[in-house]
């Protein structure tokens, strides 16, 4: 299911918010230009590079020593600061995030809503589309948590203002159906955050209960070590 898709089944619905999902016959188009058609260069070309620069992942992950139990807080911070400082994995990570960023998105819909959450969708986290997208698939690919975003509103229930992403490492998933994910602030105070104003996706999510939807991210996965 693709990440805008997941935004309408999990919280917008129907007549919301989708890429190609919503009911309706108003139709706002953000494609964009296939990278592989004007470029030079060879990392548009196709998923070879990207594959390839993911089969060097194992190799790379495997000359770290001692990465914390799966499940722990100690290995999310491991992974994240781990990624980015091997070169190889870190242009793994980037071409992989590209890739998803050179899609285009359709938003279709009556005129109002087309309006409404298109710009939303263009000044995402406070920022733009692609700085927001960025960071939800960097959590995503790297950490076992996943990612999380926060659907913004003025009021408890009330109408969506805005849709931001959460730090995957200031995020608990609680288990709670109500509550399904807690988050720490950078001022070390704690907010329960309720689930229709939360959005959580990981990589292979547990098919154990216990763990509550963690995943098992694609860094994790490059490890031979079992655990």
């Amino acid at each position: 299911m693709k990440f805008s898709q997941w935004l309408a089944a999990e919280k917008l619905g129907s007549g919301a918010l989708a890429s190609g999902v919503l009911a309706s016959e108003v139709k706002a188009t953000a494609a964009k230009t296939d990278p592989s058609s004007i470029s030079i260069q060879s990392r548009f070309d196709d998923d070879n590079a990207t594959e390839q620069a993911w089969q060097l992942i194992h190799w790379i992950v495997n000359r770290s020593k001692g990465i914390p139990p799966w499940g722990t807080q100690e290995r999310e911070k491991f992974l994240r600061a781990f990624w980015h400082k091997e070169t190889l994995l870190s242009g793994a990570v980037h071409s992989s995030i590209s890739k998803i960023l050179g899609l285009g998105w359709v938003i279709s819909g009556g005129r109002n809503s087309v309006n409404r959450y298109a710009g939303m969708l263009r000044g995402a986290d406070g920022s733009d589309w692609g700085t927001f997208l960025s960071k939800f698939l960097l959590d995503y690919l790297t950490t076992d948590r996943g990612a999380f975003l926060e659907f913004a509103s003025k009021t408890p229930n009330g109408t969506i203002e805005g849709i931001y992403n959460l730090d995957s490492i200031r995020c608990r998933l609680t288990g709670n159906w109500n509550s399904p994910v807690k988050y720490q602030d950078i001022d070390d105070m704690w907010h329960e955050i309720p689930r229709s104003a939360v959005f959580h996706s990981s990589s292979m999510p547990s098919a154990d209960v216990t763990k509550n939807n963690l995943g098992f991210c694609a860094v994790s996965r490059s490890r031979q070590r079992k655990y």
